[in-house]
């Protein structure tokens, strides 16, 4: 007795090609037999006259390569694999054609087991063998009632073999349908699943344009296939197709698919428009990103930015993947009624949900309600920041109606998006007054929703200079505990200044103050001190300025300490002035560049005087050489009392020695207080005194010529330990 593994290790009666026939019958069996015989190239086949068998025992034959038909041939048991003789005639008589394969069969019927019934399809389904034959023994299988699982499965690897062979031969998509013409023909049914392999081969080989031809023939053709997936996303040959070309990221491909199948003149499923819409979904989204990221670049001077042809073009583009799934929604509601209103609106929502279309959003959002679709509170969120973003003010007073009967996490989130879609649109005012009125609901914003609003709201300061909006919202922050007391009355912005009235300037001050004496460390607070309470002192010191020719020389120059005007200060040798200077700035990590802008002097040369008194601090370090902690920065607050009479100075050797330990207040008042108040009369007018130009003087001679005193080293019994501001 021969094994399965043994046939299949004969050798192969190999041929050129396989013929696909179409199935027909004819009344005279002559004539049958001999357009049978014409079926297969190469003589395998014989005329009724003189029949040529070949004999499988002799020969034997080999599967079919194109097709994993291994798990269908092969088993492990032994008894399995033995074929019986009656196999081995069974062959014979088949190839001998002189008889109808069912009459065979029905002969053999008892005596073949279901192992060998298959074992003769597989046979027959090799290259260059009878492929009809393979069909006709299918057929009868199925009329016998002998076809099971895995027959069926053997039956469609089959199919795929020939199809794969077609596909790699370059036949046209006509040839493939054929193909599935016949194999229903003897009762097996192109189901969809069948069709969706067609497509997958097609697809794995690179035949794109192959599976778009094979798609639009089965729809020309009318081919009744079954719906084995009606889930929604792949139900059909143009479903399946669009969703392969998404799955690979070609959104517009699989939106060009429907639509050219559908302006073709044939019908594509009715899921078919589904899938082409989340495709349209999908496209705006990606280019939703890049565009963000576009205009990210732009930002950072990564790129330049987009001018308005670009504008142009994009929104032409956004346009029209709008208008192209406007088109699919409407053959789809056409096609396919009422019942799918629910799905419609929902992809169209999702589509202008991702170009950002507010108006458009909110309107599909009512149309899912109205039809029963359920609509989620976030998404429904979602379209409300959109709307925000815009200040579309009736779509938002809509969609906030169920607010108040919501739960309170519910209305924090709501308002929480509300307030993001205003910050994006830049409309801040709506922006503050939403913060506003979730404080007064109990709900506190979050930490970065709050802080953006407030960081816009001070480069707007910058443009027009109101201050309205944002001291009331500092106030209802400051009343909540959710800002310090500091930031309540004082606007950090940096290159602006703009007029206070009276009872900002003093909030400002007041508030500065207070905040100052907290944190020593803020020059910011510090700064603005100086400004709201020091306009007579530099009033003064401008008259002065322009009295002195060094100080007019300043004054019409406005030079600026910043790195790269005094960054040769490196370069030059240890003695001077100038390396002196760059020691100090080095040592503690300093940069002139940090000093905060002069915001709240009303005119451009007092604004002037005040920075000028701010970036010489550092100067008067060096030529004093006091320390940056505690005890120094009070000192020199002392000489800088004394050269400009500033209230602000007076202030923080007040509130400096307040924060002082007993032993620290004691080494202030004995050792540098009195050398302060004597080296501060002593020297020279310091705010008259062009520091730059003499970098290149030796420290001790510019020390002699400005009259400048050294701070004394402390005691030794008693040294201070260093408190860093």
């Amino acid at each position: 007795m021969a094994t399965v593994n043994e046939i299949a290790s004969l050798t192969y009666l190999g041929l050129s090609k396989v013929v696909f026939p179409k199935r027909c019958r004819l009344g005279n069996p002559q004539t049958w037999l001999k357009w049978r015989s014409s079926w297969v190239l190469g003589g395998v086949g014989c005329s009724s006259r003189n029949p040529s068998v070949v004999n499988p025992r002799r020969n034997g034959f080999k599967l079919f390569n194109s097709v994993e038909l291994g798990s269908f041939v092969t088993s492990d048991d032994e008894e399995k694999n033995e074929m019986s003789d009656c196999f081995f005639e069974a062959i014979e008589e088949l190839e001998r054609m002189t008889r109808e394969p069912s009459d065979v069969l029905e002969e053999m019927n008892e005596r073949l087991s279901d192992r060998e019934l298959q074992l003769v399809l597989v046979y027959f389904a090799q290259e260059g063998r009878d492929s009809w034959c393979a069909l006709e023994v299918f057929e009868w299988l199925r009329k016998e009632n002998r076809v099971d699982k895995e027959t069926m499965e053997l039956m469609v690897s089959i199919m795929c073999g020939w199809v794969q062979k077609l596909i790699g031969s370059k036949s046209e998509a006509g040839d493939v349908v054929d193909l599935l013409v016949d194999m229903d023909c003897v009762g097996l049914n192109p189901s969809f699943s069948m069709v969706e392999k067609v497509i997958s081969l097609y697809w794995d080989a690179g035949e794109r344009e192959g599976a778009v031809s094979f798609v639009k023939e089965v729809l020309r053709r009318h081919i009744a296939y079954s719906d084995g997936n009606v889930d929604g996303h792949k139900a059909g040959p143009a479903g399946y197709l669009a969703w392969k070309m998404m799955e690979e990221g070609n959104y517009k491909d699989a939106v060009k698919l429907v639509i050219d199948i559908r302006e073709c003149g044939l019908k594509p499923e009715l899921y078919s428009y589904l899938i082409a819409m989340t495709a349209v979904v999908k496209e705006l989204n990606e280019f939703g990103k890049a565009l963000r990221k576009l205009k990210g670049f732009a930002r950072t001077g990564l790129v330049a930015e987009l001018d308005l042809e670009n504008l142009r073009l994009i929104e032409e583009y956004q346009a029209d993947l709008l208008a192209e799934g406007v088109r699919l929604s409407d053959w789809l509601i056409q096609e396919g009624g009422p019942s799918l209103f629910g799905v419609v609106h929902e992809r169209l929502l999702a589509m202008y949900v991702c170009a950002g279309r507010g108006i458009e959003a909110e309107r599909h959002l009512w149309q899912m309600k109205l039809s029963g679709k359920e609509v989620t509170a976030d998404l429904q969120d979602i379209v409300l920041a959109i709307c925000a973003s815009q200040k579309e003010l009736g779509p938002i007073s809509r969609l906030l109606t169920g607010m108040e009967a919501s739960s309170s996490l519910q209305k924090k989130k709501t308002l929480s998006w509300l307030l993001r879609g205003y910050i994006k649109g830049g409309h801040l005012e709506n922006a503050a007054e939403t913060v506003i009125k979730m404080l007064d609901l109990g709900l506190y914003p979050d930490f970065l929703d709050r802080a953006a609003v407030l960081q816009r709201l001070r480069r707007r300061i910058q443009q027009s200079g109101s201050l309205e909006t944002y001291l009331n919202l500092c106030k209802h922050l400051s009343d909540a505990s959710l800002i310090g007391p500091c930031l309540n009355w004082v606007v950090m912005i940096r290159g602006s200044r703009f007029r206070l009235k009276g009872w900002q300037q003093a909030a400002v001050a007041v508030g500065s103050a207070v905040g100052a004496l907290l944190d020593p460390r803020r020059a910011d607070l510090i700064a603005a001190l100086g400004e709201t309470t020091g306009k007579p002192a530099f009033d003064r010191v401008l008259e002065r300025m322009k009295k002195s020719p060094e100080g007019r020389e300043i004054l019409l120059e406005q030079p600026r300490v910043i790195s790269t005007n005094v960054g040769h200060a490196w370069d030059l040798p240890d003695n001077t002035f100038g390396a002196a200077y760059a020691r100090f700035m080095g040592s503690r990590n300093f940069s002139p560049d940090d000093r905060p802008p002069v915001r709240f002097m009303e005119t451009e040369e007092l604004a002037y005087v005040a920075m000028r008194a701010r970036e010489v601090h550092d100067f008067w370090h060096t030529l004093f050489d006091l320390p940056t902690n505690l005890i120094g920065e009070t000192a020199l607050k002392v000489i800088e009392f004394e050269q400009m009479l500033l209230p602000m100075c007076l202030m923080s050797v007040l509130g400096g020695t307040a924060r002082f330990s007993d032993k620290q207040r004691s080494l202030f008042y004995q050792h540098y207080f009195p050398w302060a108040l004597k080296a501060g009369a002593r020297s020279t007018d310091l705010m008259c005194v062009y520091y730059e130009k003499h970098f290149h003087e030796d420290l001790e001679d510019v020390r002699r010529k400005w009259g400048i005193i050294p701070a004394p080293p402390p005691p030794r019994p008693n040294a201070t330990i260093a408190v860093p501001l």
